[in-house]
């Protein structure tokens, strides 16, 4: 895993993607960045097991680009505290490293329901910024999507902007996140 200290300093404004283990993160990071594979993916839990980063350009022009950076699953995470706390203070180092404007990408798989995990996720995150993506939308039917959110409920009003629904598998909502990315590009510029 990589140490806090060597954790370089974003030039770009930074998504960091979290989620519990098998969520799909890297997958839905590879259609993002497509052609390009740049994500481990597997059917078992646990295939990323650091901090993974690529550059993604959102728009034309050259300055519209964003770090997107791949999380180990909060789930595959043992439930001993000292490798929480590696892990949390790896993810608090991300954040300092990330002058260029950081936004928390929450990953949730709208047919599970939230754990004792997503609480402790949330209380971390705190006052940080963050958005809540449903993966795997193309397994929910759009008239059971009100049902899943009313459950995340608690979560959704924490967040920064209105939940997306998104899904590698069929591309669903991707235009959406190239639209977030777009926007959150423009306001860390602006805040420069």
């Amino acid at each position: 895993m990589v140490r806090s200290r060597d954790l370089p300093q974003a030039k770009f404004p930074r998504w960091c993607v979290l989620g519990r283990s098998n969520v799909g993160k890297s997958s839905l990071l590879n259609a993002i960045t497509h052609p390009l594979k740049i994500f481990r993916t597997g059917k078992t839990p646990g295939v990323t097991q650091g901090l993974v980063a690529a550059r993604c350009q959102v728009a034309k022009v050259k300055e519209a680009q964003i770090e997107i950076v791949d999380t180990p699953g909060f789930g595959f995470v043992e439930r001993r505290s000292s490798l929480i706390n590696k892990w949390e203070s790896l993810l608090e180092s991300l954040g300092e490293r990330s002058e260029a404007g950081l936004m928390w990408v929450w990953l949730v798989d709208p047919l599970r329901d939230p754990l004792a995990e997503d609480v402790h996720m949330l209380k971390w995150l705190g006052q940080q910024p963050f958005v809540i993506w449903f993966s795997k939308s193309d397994r929910v039917k759009t008239g059971a999507r009100p049902a899943v959110e009313r459950k995340w409920s608690r979560y959704l009003q924490a967040s920064s902007e209105r939940p997306l629904w998104v899904s590698a598998q069929n591309g669903e909502g991707l235009e959406d996140v190239f639209k977030s990315a777009r926007a959150f590009v423009k306001l860390s510029q602006e805040a420069r």
